[in-house]
């Protein structure tokens, strides 16, 4: 099993931080409704404090206390749902909670505040969300020093009226000062533990993610090895295949010419047919078999292309009875004009067999800014709903006779330029739209 560290050399480690941000946005987009369901508790506490205390210092700072949470709450919301998350929305959000949470502490009795518990899920929610050691302690830190500064102020009595007048007023509420110290103690203690078996679980089940995606990653490289090697098994018997094909379909002629007529005459036909056929399905599968042949890169005119594959095709569609149409303007793109072709040749094939009767076929040319498009449209049914989510898939196809290769390898083509080929089924009619960059592949592609 490769360790951590050599997943973060292999290059895999981007995958690892996708995972980590969507669970982090999960969590985050957790905290804010947990923020908000408490929030109404926490402005009921801050309206009390303000009715029922008469120290002038501690309302104005509870109304500005509730007027930050209730700001930084609908910032937070609004900034998620408009930016999604941010790479530093935790941390600053935890930060803000925290700082606003000594506000409260301090606000309703320092050490001796009723509030003070909340300090330990925070720092739980900040050991788990909070990656960077530094911000953590950080974090941390301000928490302990102010629990530091709280039990120094009320021993010392350098404190205002820190306490609460319904706790008896005054910098403390009357506790010996053993007490509060060993109470700081413990509660630096706790935070410090809780922040690290938090901080501890993040890494173990930062550990079992990575642990898991090298897994795999292994498999699928297994897999794919495997798949080549069944693949280039599977084209050399497809080509060795060829030639007892070419025997006999041209024993099969020869017998044709001593047979003219009769029912041995239509079953070498049949026969002959057959044997095209099988022809036609092995070359579209060593055509899929083999790696894409590398492009050759020229600028082509597309309506010429067009216009060369509706030629190509007038005796099929007459034969089929269909028109076979070429629509639009001007249309360029640099690309490798043999493939391209044979892309089109593909598309306009299925549109004419699927075409009804009396049905057009058209070729649409268009071209908006970097994209050019040549869209095959007919008035067939298109796939059926089983096959059309999957037709660009090897072997799936619908089409009698078919060998459910020719969408795949034309889109493998239409990639391998930096375009791609989308089927729109409409009621009466089905589009087929190849889309080629203007200027090219993009580089390294």
């Amino acid at each position: 099993m490769t360790a951590p560290t050599d997943l973060a050399r292999s290059g895999r480690e981007p995958q690892y931080e996708d995972i980590e941000r969507q669970a982090l946005s999960h969590l985050f987009e957790r905290f804010l409704h947990v923020r908000l369901a408490i929030s109404p508790v926490f402005i009921l506490l801050a309206g009390v404090i303000f009715l029922i205390d008469p120290v002038p210092w501690r309302r104005w700072a509870v109304i500005g206390m509730a007027t930050c949470f209730i700001a930084l709450f609908y910032l937070g919301k609004a900034r998620f749902r408009g930016r999604g998350l941010e790479d530093w929305a935790v941390s600053v959000n935890l930060w803000a909670m925290a700082a606003l949470q000594l506000v409260m502490i301090f606000v309703s009795g320092a050490l001796e505040s009723p509030a003070l518990p909340a300090m330990m899920p925070l720092a739980v929610a900040a050991g788990v969300a909070i990656g960077r050691r530094r911000a953590l302690l950080g974090l941390v830190s301000m928490q302990i020093a102010a629990i530091g500064l709280f039990v120094a102020g009320e021993v010392y009595g350098f404190l205002p009226n820190v306490n609460l007048v319904v706790f008896g007023g005054g910098h403390r509420a009357g506790h010996s000062d053993a007490l509060l110290w060993t109470e700081a103690a413990v509660m630096a203690f706790v935070l410090m533990v809780m922040t690290t078996v938090a901080s501890g679980f993040r890494g173990v089940i930062e550990d079992l993610v990575r642990r898991a995606l090298t897994a795999r990653e292994e498999a699928l490289a297994a897999h794919a090895d495997q798949s080549r090697e069944l693949q280039a098994l599977s084209g050399e018997i497809a080509h060795e295949l060829k030639n007892p094909l070419a025997s006999v379909k041209g024993l099969a002629a020869l017998v044709a010419r001593d047979v003219p007529e009769g029912r041995t005459a239509e079953r070498l036909a049949v026969l002959r047919s057959e044997v095209e056929r099988m022809q036609g399905i092995l070359d579209d599968f060593l055509n899929f078999s083999r790696p894409l042949a590398p492009l050759t890169l020229q600028r082509v005119d597309l309506g010429q292309i067009c216009g060369e594959v509706a030629e190509l095709h007038e005796a099929m569609a007459h034969q089929a009875s269909v028109v076979l149409v070429v629509v639009g303007g001007a249309a360029e793109a640099r690309c490798d004009r043999r493939k391209v072709k044979q892309v089109l040749i593909n598309l306009v094939q299925n549109a004419i067999h699927a075409s009804p009767n009396a049905g057009t076929v058209s070729l649409r040319l268009s071209q908006q800014g970097p994209l050019a498009r040549v869209a095959v449209e007919d008035e067939g049914p298109g796939p059926s709903e089983d096959v059309g989510p999957r037709c660009f898939e090897p072997g799936v196809t619908d089409k009698e006779g078919g060998s459910g290769l020719g969408l795949t390898i034309a889109r493998a083509i239409a990639r391998q330029h930096g375009g791609d080929i989308t089927l729109e089924r409409l009621p009466a009619a089905c589009t087929a739209t190849l889309t080629l960059p203007v200027d090219g592949p993009p580089e390294g592609s």
